[in-house]
């Protein structure tokens, strides 16, 4: 088990860094705006207060909680390579994809710290504003989780084979993409009765591309509708899977790309 111990180091390390300079910024932030919003948006509804806040409070986590994971993650490498400590590190006997590898346990075990606090004031608000909080709202949370942990295996794949300003506009992307496969299924179905020659790129995006759409539950929250025990399966499977693939990409990337 001596392989796992460059791994956890780099990633205690990657966690320390992150928190010193981001991420307890970000949790004041939320815990203002959260309240803020859903007061302001509140006002503009006529009895749908408890709806709003719902929808509000499992957005604007969300939204934190990407922005927190893709700045976090774009900013790793090139941190490393500006302070140079990524050639003392690589200098040891540590393999590159352990350092990748490190590096992306790192931002999931930030996540994992970020999460119950977004969940925590995301909870005070709805007891605030008198909403149930039903098991499909916790449920909403886990797959937010999941949404950022395939978001950070994206950014470390772009990270490792781009600029930090062209990792974070592309990761942004795949998340906006992912999360409107229902409109990629709508153009689709629009190419196929043209006949157009062009549905294979829009059959290569929903192969490509991750169905973050699916893990989605802020309607379903919303509504209280029961999410079965087989989703949350199938949704852990997917992300372990997608994230895995991403990050052994970069692995690749990383081991042939030259920082010397």
């Amino acid at each position: 088990m001596n392989f796992l111990r460059p791994i956890i180091a780099i990633a205690i390390n990657t966690i320390r860094e992150a928190a010193r300079n981001k991420i307890f910024g970000s949790m004041v932030a939320f815990a203002v705006i959260v309240p803020l919003f859903t007061r302001i948006f509140g006002e503009m509804s006529v009895h749908q207060e408890a709806r709003l806040a719902v929808d509000i409070t499992i957005f604007v986590s969300t939204l934190f909680g990407v922005i927190v994971t893709l700045y976090s993650t774009v900013s790793l490498l090139q941190l490393e390579i500006e302070q140079r400590t990524i050639y003392t590190i690589l200098s040891k006997p540590i393999a590159r994809w352990q350092f990748v590898v490190g590096k992306f346990s790192g931002v999931v075990g930030l996540i994992s710290f970020f999460m119950p606090f977004l969940f925590a004031v995301s909870a005070l608000v709805m007891w605030i504003q008198g909403a149930q909080m039903s098991s499909t709202y916790l449920v909403a949370f886990v797959t937010s989780y999941f949404q950022m942990i395939i978001v950070a295996s994206v950014a470390i794949f772009f990270s490792s084979i781009a600029s930090p300003l062209l990792a974070g506009f592309a990761t942004a992307a795949i998340f906006i993409a992912g999360n409107l496969f229902t409109q990629i299924g709508w153009i689709r179905d629009l190419l196929v009765e043209q006949k157009s020659t062009f549905v294979w790129i829009v059959d290569l995006m929903e192969w490509i591309l991750p169905n973050l759409e699916a893990l989605n539950l802020s309607s379903q929250a919303t509504y209280q509708v029961y999410i079965p025990v087989d989703y949350l399966l199938q949704a852990t499977i997917y992300t372990i899977t997608y994230s895995g693939i991403c990050v052994t990409l970069a692995v690749i990337a990383t081991s042939r790309r030259e920082f010397a």
